[in-house]
C-alpha cells in the first residue's frame, strides 16, 4: 500500500466515523425528545428546533450510525461511502417529496433541515468514495 493510498484510507475512515457519530447522536437525542413506544404513536417533534424527528427516523439514524461506525472501525469505509451515497440520496429525495406534499401521511416527519443534512451526507459519501477510487 502506497503512502497516498494509506492517507486516503485513513481520511475515508475518519469521515465515515464522523458521519456515524453524528447519526448516532441524532438517534439518541431524537429518542430523548420523542420517547420510546409504538412507532406510529409519535407526534411530530423537532430536535434543536429544526430537525424533524420520529421514532421511525430515530431507528433509521441509529442503524446508519452503527453501520457507519462499524465500517470505519473494520476498514470498510469506502464500501459504506458507496452505499451511503445511495441511501442518503434516497432519504433526501423522500424528504423533498414529503416536503412538497406536506405533512400528510409522512411517518418520518422530515423537515427541509433533514433534507439538507442528507444531501450533505450524500455528498460527503460520494467525495469519500471518489477520493478512494482516485487513490487506487
Amino acid at each position: 500500500m502506497t503512502a497516498t493510498m494509506a492517507k486516503s484510507a485513513r481520511s475515508a475512515r475518519v469521515a465515515v466515523l464522523v458521519l456515524g457519530v453524528v447519526y448516532l447522536a441524532l438517534a439518541v437525542t431524537g429518542i430523548l425528545v420523542v420517547g420510546w413506544g409504538a412507532i406510529h404513536e409519535a407526534d411530530p417533534a423537532l430536535l434543536l428546533g429544526v430537525f424533524g424527528v420520529s421514532r421511525l427516523l430515530d431507528i433509521a439514524h441509529a442503524v446508519l450510525g452503527v453501520v457507519a461506525v462499524l465500517a470505519a472501525v473494520r476498514g470498510a469505509a469506502s464500501l459504506f461511502a458507496a452505499i451511503g451515497t445511495v441511501v442518503f440520496t434516497a432519504m433526501a429525495a423522500y424528504g423533498v417529496i414529503a416536503g412538497v406534499i406536506g405533512d400528510v401521511g409522512d411517518p418520518l416527519h422530515m423537515t427541509w433541515w433533514n433534507v439538507g443534512l442528507y444531501v450533505l451526507s450524500a455528498l460527503t459519501c460520494a467525495l469519500v468514495y471518489a477520493l478512494r477510487l482516485r487513490a487506487r
